[in-house]
């Protein structure tokens, strides 16, 4: 990111690198604007693009390697939200279902599920989410469901 000519990332991301002395472009949530933009930069400039998140799992790094390729790309990941989230429930995560709450709502059955995590894209989400707790029933525990 010090390299880079060009930092693209939400208000709260790029204050986390105030060292870092590239031109500062705020992303505002729509992924794929941000893309077009991004492409329409120089070609030769060095861009970096800071998210949060999970960037192999759903996440604007997976809409940038579809959109410039993996030899164009460079993903670093930080620790997962989903890594913190078990940590902090002190939650094996091994076998757990992830589901992805970012763009699609779909068709999901976790009835039996014994672990959940569900990544939500927004508060859009929490609806969703909501619905698919209801549909576990008894299968959760009340502090999973609360969280």
């Amino acid at each position: 990111m010090r390299g880079a000519d060009v930092l693209v990332g939400s208000e709260r991301a790029l204050e986390l690198f105030p060292e870092c002395t590239g031109r500062r472009v705020v992303m505002h949530g729509d992924s794929r604007s941000l893309l077009e933009a991004v492409a329409a930069l120089d070609s030769r400039q060095r861009v970096a693009v800071l998210v949060t998140g999970d960037p192999g799992i759903a996440s604007l790094g997976t809409l940038a390697i579809r959109r410039f390729g993996l030899a164009a790309c460079r993903v670093v990941p930080g620790v997962s939200s989903a890594q913190v989230a078990f940590a902090r429930l002190g939650l094996n995560w091994t076998g757990a279902r992830i589901l992805s709450a970012h763009h699609t709502r779909p068709d999901v059955a976790c009835a039996g599920e014994k672990v959940l995590a569900v990544l939500a894209g927004g508060r859009e989400s929490f609806g969703w989410i909501a619905d698919v707790l209801q549909g576990c029933g008894a299968g959760m525990s009340p502090w999973s469901a609360r969280t």
